[in-house]
């Protein structure tokens, strides 16, 4: 499980959710078909011309909180969400995590989209270049045609164009409202609105199941030009959404197999004695289940300290996690080993350290978390409080690649087939017709580390194997992977593959 292996692991999901097909929506916030051209002087004009428009609306501004059957209060799909829409043309997502500061963002100024991760300081530009462009904003799936007009910001509208009259409903917040029903295939929609029409709550009780949005704010502004550009001081990467065509796919599948992480590091048959270089530790970390050498876990971190594991805050993510399990099975080494720990970087003890500990979550790692008195690090907190039990992983809700990544970490721990199955529980996400691109994304990812683990390590092959001979809607997509991992296939056409064998 090399560095390389990790980031690329977390950043092919979403690259491949825009390089693999040809979106009718970019995400559940943009109905634009998001087809770049990659060529710069395209995006720059195409800039410029949306930069011209001034819709003589105002903006829209929305912030709306999800509850849900499905949805974790501490996940990023349980925090406040901010939208602002300018008629068909201008959009924008931001969603929150702790506070007012955007832990991602969309800005659409039609033709040109932006995705932008404020962590990493990116934005990915995207270019429709299939006029004319549409901003949408549904509110249920797209395949559930009776409410595909559902949208943010166009609430009222939906059931006005229903001929649908409120009724007196309950106080909201203390605010009286009016309510207005739906139903029809499965889903029954109602809304609490105010006297002035603004949605106070809205609630859906569909096939999927119970979902709720409560309107903390409802409100029109002045329309402004810079609410709908990148912010400035990001680095730009043009991105591609067109659908490869197979020549395309065979140049992309010979730039993937240079990745570093298409040559994986082979089964070893003895265990490391010894952290003499980084090959062994890289060894010791993927291959631990095999081969438990808890007293190399000093050495071991030195090493992966060295390799940046601990500075990478995407690595940092899976690494914790494996510690965190090495830590919880050896609680009689926990204080010799936070001991010895003050050796290495200041940053490893104040960022690694505490949320090791904090996972680990035995009696001796609570006593040396409280002798620390350090605070997990901010960014983190969304993570502080991940229950990591294999027999507590039905609470634990996969929101980013990341969380996926905390699950590979516990199980080159432990070898425990259960996080392999939790990541398993994604893959549905990576349907020819999504229309939420975060989820597609994690199953994508998914699909793709489950591929490559597949490939590396017999155990994952053999939880494959015996978890694509069950009934379900994970057989076909299973029986891909492993079929994949048998075989020398490697390219953006073997996922999408994995992707339409439903």
């Amino acid at each position: 499980m090399s560095n390389d292996y990790l980031r690329q692991t977390r950043a092919l999901g979403l690259a491949l959710a825009l390089t693999l097909t040809v979106m009718p929506v970019l995400s559940p916030w943009a109905a634009s078909a998001a087809k770049s051209s990659g060529d710069q002087s395209a995006s720059t004009k195409s800039t410029k011309q949306s930069n011209d428009k001034v819709p003589k609306i105002v903006t829209k501004k929305i912030i709306v909180t999800a509850r849900g059957d499905s949805i974790d209060p501490e996940s990023f799909a349980g925090k406040p969400r901010v939208y602002y829409r300018a008629g068909t043309t201008f959009a924008r997502v931001e969603q929150l995590s702790e506070g007012t500061k955007p832990s991602g963002m969309l800005v659409v100024s039609a033709p040109d989209i932006w995705m932008i991760d404020p962590v990493e300081n990116v934005a990915k530009h995207i270019v429709d270049n299939n006029p004319p462009s549409a901003v949408r904003m549904p509110i249920l799936s797209r395949r559930d045609e009776a409410f595909k007009d559902l949208e943010f910001g166009r609430e009222m509208e939906f059931f006005k164009s229903l001929d649908i009259e409120g009724k007196p409903g309950p106080k909201i917040d203390g605010k009286p409202s009016r309510v207005y029903q739906y139903a029809k295939d499965g889903n029954a929609v109602k809304m609490f609105a105010s006297k002035q029409g603004k949605p106070l709550l809205l609630e859906i009780d569909g096939r999927k199941g119970k979902t709720s949005f409560a309107y903390s704010t409802y409100q029109e502004i002045p329309f402004t030009a810079s609410l709908f550009q990148a912010p400035p001081g990001l680095k730009v990467v043009e991105a591609s959404s067109r659908r490869l065509t197979s020549k395309q796919d065979e140049g992309l599948a010979e730039k993937l197999r240079e990745l570093p992480h298409y040559k994986p590091i082979q089964e070893p048959k003895t265990a490391v004695k010894a952290i003499d270089n980084n090959q062994d530790a890289q060894v010791w970390l993927t291959y631990y289940y095999l081969f438990p050498e808890s007293q190399l876990t000093i050495p071991a971190m030195k090493a992966m300290e060295k390799m940046g594991y601990m500075e990478d805050f995407g690595a940092s993510f899976p690494v914790c996690a494996f510690l965190s399990k090495i830590f919880e099975a050896n609680p009689d080494k926990v204080h010799e080993w936070v001991e010895e720990m003050h050796g290495l970087s200041p940053k490893t003890q104040e960022t690694i350290l505490p949320l090791v500990l904090r996972w680990a979550d035995t009696d001796a790692a609570r006593d040396e978390l409280k002798k620390l008195n350090m605070p997990v690090d901010s960014k983190y907190l969304e993570f502080e409080k991940a229950n990591l039990s294999p027999e507590k992983l039905n609470t634990f809700y996969i929101s980013s690649p990341s969380n996926l990544d905390m699950l590979w970490g516990c199980f080159m721990a432990t070898g425990d087939e259960r996080y392999v199955q939790k990541i398993m529980t994604t893959l549905p996400w990576m349907r020819e017709n999504t229309d939420h691109t975060p989820k597609f994304a994690i199953g994508a990812a998914a699909a793709y580390s489950l591929w490559m683990n597949a490939k590396q390590h017999k155990k994952v092959l053999e939880i494959c194997k015996a978890e694509s001979e069950k009934s379900g809607e994970l057989q076909a997509k299973l029986k891909k992977i492993v079929q994949l991992a048998e075989s020398d296939q490697f390219g953006a056409h073997s996922l999408r593959a994995i992707r339409t064998d439903n």
